[in-house]
């Protein structure tokens, strides 16, 4: 799975290119076993940010789509703490392996620096390919988009296409701060180092257990995230939603954003749409793309 970024507006007229724009995020899934089918989560800064409260809710949205005889989940990704490699996404593997009937294991396998090349990232290869002659002003322009790129280069089946708003998010980090009592040291007593993990399990069969290894090949160590307190039932544990209301944009973003309007760069059409987008001067922008989240010593999500 990886996440792809985008924007709106897209167009290669030159003004567009110095504006600040409303920034889109897809969650791909690309399931290795045959038909290999597709999946896209899309959704604007609008209704989520771009870390593990939103990739979470993505992967539960797409675990709930399999089938019943399926059993055990094996996960790809990249070692992007704020996003795949947290106490956040463990929190909700937990839950999910004991609170999903058909399925017993859920593995996590993160590659290693310099060889994370993975069959989903020709998704956003066919993406790119199917955008590349059409202007974008809407998250429907996006959507189409995704749902023509495949088709664009082979008789596949068509990517799955998903909008999420803000109201679909659930807030990981409540969770996780109400299972996750301990997460810094292994039943053996040893200091766990999040940023050097390359597998986690979860196991139906062990309820607060999470399986972990330092590479691909040796044993797990296991971290009891209950501590020594008394066992939670995870099946008892309703999921809080992130956000309450649709996230405003910064001041300056919109006033660029108006400018585009005005001078007729964004068709008239869509005038309003942008017009009514909300603001808040407690954000601050400027015109410089986010940086992925990489691993750092100060891991995000409190990893450690």
């Amino acid at each position: 799975r990886v996440l792809f970024r985008s924007q709106i507006p897209t167009s290669d007229v030159s003004p567009m290119y110095y504006s600040r724009k409303i920034c889109t995020y897809n969650l791909t899934v690309y399931e290795l076993a045959k038909p290999n089918n597709t999946y896209c989560f899309s959704w604007t800064e609008l209704n989520g940010k771009r870390g593990s409260l939103e990739i979470g809710t993505c992967l539960l949205r797409y675990i709930d789509k399999i089938p019943s005889s399926v059993t055990e989940l094996s996960l790809f990704s990249d070692t992007c703490s704020g996003q795949n490699r947290n106490q956040n996404i463990s929190a909700l593997f937990l839950y999910l392996v004991q609170t999903k009937p058909n399925v017993s294991v859920i593995e996590q396998k993160f590659l290693e620096s310099g060889h994370s090349y993975m069959e989903v990232d020709s998704m956003h290869s066919a993406i790119e390919k199917a955008q590349k002659y059409v202007p974008v002003y809407t998250m429907h322009d996006w959507l189409n988009i995704f749902r023509m790129a495949r088709t664009c280069r082979s008789n596949k089946k068509p990517f799955s296409v998903e909008e999420l708003k803000y109201n679909d998010f659930f807030d990981l980090e409540a969770l996780s701060k109400l299972i996750m009592k301990n997460k810094n040291k292994n039943t053996n007593g040893e200091k766990v180092s999040w940023l050097k993990i390359k597998c986690l399990k979860y196991l139906k069969s062990k309820p607060g257990i999470i399986l972990y290894r330092y590479d691909h090949n040796s044993d797990y160590n296991e971290i009891n995230v209950f501590g020594k307190g008394r066992p939670i039932s995870l099946n008892e544990i309703v999921l809080k939603k992130a956000y309450i209301k649709p996230r405003p944009i910064s001041i300056q973003k919109k006033q660029d954003l108006l400018k585009l309007c005005k001078s007729g760069v964004i068709p008239d059409e869509f005038h309003q749409y942008y017009k009514s987008l909300t603001t808040s001067k407690n954000i601050e922008d400027n015109n410089i793309p986010e940086p992925d989240i990489q691993d750092s010593d100060s891991l995000s999500d409190g990893d450690e």
